[in-house]
């Protein structure tokens, strides 16, 4: 049996890195465990519409998800990215961020959903790392001063952990695009082995996403993709359903 005081396994003073040495380096194993599947945030119970898309016949094969992937993810980078550069550059202004997301993200379904997440992915990400500003930010939630979306908070947590704006926006849009390709395995649209080839050809579009979240102006953030905000609209009058989004 494995012995040891507890005490050894406490969490090091500088949550950024191991190596004190060098600070603003970002340790990645953080990385990691924020954009595992593992981290607790609800995120497989969302489709990001896919299951609209897939049972009213607009995808139907592989090529139709990386498809469908990459015209969501594009948005996201116009929507989200420029929402999470803001956050990391004026941390203290996240409640008007929040509220100006909310003011531009009006379908109910996925609304919703970006702040059932985002409130998941918060109070999770305090009980890891029990930092003062993340206590604020969750007590504020708490007392519904602000909203919680999911670009706001990854984006508080992530300045938190000392992490730039590339590797934070790089993240966020990594998880999304791996709850998609996630989702389509368990529709059956794709097996295990066609999803890691989508993820692959996907991958390809990383820098031009990662450059339309940095220099997209905060005041010009939008949905850019139509057909998918009214395929997400479309959720709650499904017969059936697996995911809640």
């Amino acid at each position: 049996m494995i012995r040891g005081n507890v005490a050894d396994f406490d969490t090091p003073q500088n949550p950024a890195c191991i190596d004190d040495s060098s600070p603003k380096e970002v340790c990645p194993w953080l990385i990691w465990q924020l954009i595992d599947s593992a981290f607790p945030v609800g995120a497989f119970v969302h489709s990001g519409g896919l299951e609209s898309a897939v049972q009213l016949g607009q995808v139907r094969d592989p090529q139709d998800v990386a498809t469908y992937i990459s015209t969501s993810l594009r948005s996201n980078a116009t929507l989200f990215g420029p929402v999470i550069v803001k956050v990391l550059q004026s941390p203290d202004q996240y409640i008007e961020i929040d509220a100006f997301l909310d003011v531009s993200f009006r379908n109910p379904i996925p609304n919703q959903a970006s702040r059932s997440q985002g409130q998941a992915f918060l109070y999770t990400a305090y009980e890891i790392w029990s930092d003062p500003f993340l206590l604020q930010a969750k007590k504020r939630l708490q007392n519904k001063q602000w909203y919680g979306h999911l670009p706001i908070s990854f984006g508080l947590v992530c300045k938190v952990l000392q992490m730039d704006v590339i590797k934070t926006v790089d993240a966020f849009l990594f998880c999304q695009m791996r709850g998609m390709i996630s989702a389509a395995v368990r529709l059956g649209v794709i097996g295990s082995r066609q999803a890691q080839k989508v993820q692959n050809k996907l991958s390809i579009h990383r820098d031009q996403w990662l450059s339309i979240s940095l220099q997209t102006p905060f005041e010009d953030i939008a949905q850019t993709a139509p057909l998918i905000e009214i395929l997400q609209a479309q959720h709650e009058k499904l017969f059936s359903r697996i995911f809640v989004s």
